[in-house]
């Protein structure tokens, strides 16, 4: 059975980001789904958004969440649990906060996205969205 580290591992040698990491296992992955025009579009979220701004593994992880057949209230309450883990856990939630000022992509991302689609699987569970986390 493949983990979610391996996973991660696989598609960064494929040349995925952060985002696009986390949102194809969580949201698609997860549910046998494919959707190449989500990835692509979650590249937007790389870096912050190019710019350092949201981090791109908790962007990804807020996507993946809203790919789910949740109650309005519960996925707001799922995003917002998603993030206050994702910043205490990381002490931030930008790739300013994770990196530093101009800081380039370390270990510190790469466990970021094992850990946030983790995190957001376990969410799933706890919502009973899904039954089986094909990665454990």
């Amino acid at each position: 059975m493949t983990t979610v580290e391996q996973r991660v591992a696989e598609l960064k040698l494929d040349g995925l980001c952060c985002s696009q990491i986390v949102a194809q296992i969580v949201g698609l992955e997860a549910q046998d789904k494919e959707n190449e025009e989500l990835i692509k579009a979650m590249g937007g979220f790389r870096y912050g958004m190019y710019s350092q701004y949201t981090c791109g593994s908790l962007a990804g992880g807020i996507a993946a969440l809203c790919l789910y057949d949740f109650d309005p209230e519960d996925c707001a309450e799922a995003c917002k649990e998603l993030g206050e883990w994702f910043e205490q856990t990381f002490d931030g939630i930008t790739c300013c906060d994770l990196l530093g000022p101009g800081g380039s992509p370390t270990d510190v991302c790469r466990q970021s996205m094992i850990q946030t689609a983790e995190k957001c699987l376990e969410i799933l569970e706890d919502y009973d969205l899904i039954t089986e986390n094909i990665f454990a």
